[in-house]
């Protein structure tokens, strides 16, 4: 089991996102992550996609460290994911959430283009891979995260919701997911098939997740998405539509 959670937050973004992830924590759970897109501050830190991993349960310190790691970014939407994890051989890092899609043919310098978090189960994983592989997209791990990442990117055309029903079309399973683009900061895009995801307006803030209890204390109104939906949380405001 694991579970997610994604914010578009006027302040306090990261302990947010953090405390998301301590109410989805389960003994079981032995990797954690999250992503930011966040806008520089100083000139030496490049806006986008940010993110920090663990290769444990998650912990009061996780919040210590990405101050000390990302500083200089004003973040303002952001994603995390806590679950138990098969390790890829004995590294359990690359395997963990949320994954990026750099773009086919990336470089070390390629900006992170799509970030992803997921959970459930993705059961046409190998052949989506394979596709994706003779398109020039690189994997650095076995997680089906990884796949839907890079198919986001490779049906995207502009609309980064249009990507997101595209992509849902194509995988066969029983999932939830949230996404975020770089070309569009202060953006979360979430949707679901047979697994739960709830969602929620507050003060200063929009939220999704797995859970209820990973939203912020102070969320109003939370619904359910209904089988087949896909919220577009963007600048304080959402919209449900269907992707099927």
């Amino acid at each position: 089991m694991s579970g997610i959670v994604g914010l578009v937050s006027s302040s306090q973004l990261v302990p947010r996102l953090i405390r998301g992830l301590q109410q989805l924590d389960r003994p079981s759970d032995n990797a954690c992550g999250l992503a930011v897109h966040g806008l520089a501050r100083h000139a030496d830190v490049a806006p986008g996609l940010h993110r920090q991993r663990w290769a444990h349960r998650v912990s009061d310190g996780c919040l210590q460290e990405v101050d000390a790691t990302l500083p200089q970014l004003q973040a303002g939407a952001g994603l995390a994911h806590t679950g138990q994890l098969p390790p890829q051989g004995n590294r359990l890092l690359p395997q963990t959430l949320p994954h990026f899609s750099h773009g086919p043919k990336a470089t070390l310098n390629s900006p992170a283009r799509v970030a992803v978090v997921h959970h459930g189960s993705l059961h046409n994983q190998q052949a989506l891979r394979e596709t994706l592989q003779d398109r020039g997209y690189a994997f650095k791990s076995q997680s089906d995260t990884e796949v839907i990442a890079h198919l986001i990117d490779a049906t995207g055309s502009g609309d980064p919701v249009q990507a997101v029903r595209r992509t849902m079309g194509l995988l066969k399973g029983c999932f939830a997911l949230g996404v975020m683009f770089h070309d569009h900061p202060l953006r979360v895009i979430a949707a679901q098939h047979q697994r739960p995801l709830f969602w929620g307006v507050g003060s200063g803030h929009i939220g999704c997740a797995s859970d209820v209890q990973a939203l912020p204390p102070d969320t109003d109104s939370v619904q359910r998405l209904q089988d087949g939906q896909l919220i577009d949380l963007h600048n304080m405001c959402c919209s449900v539509s269907r992707w099927d």
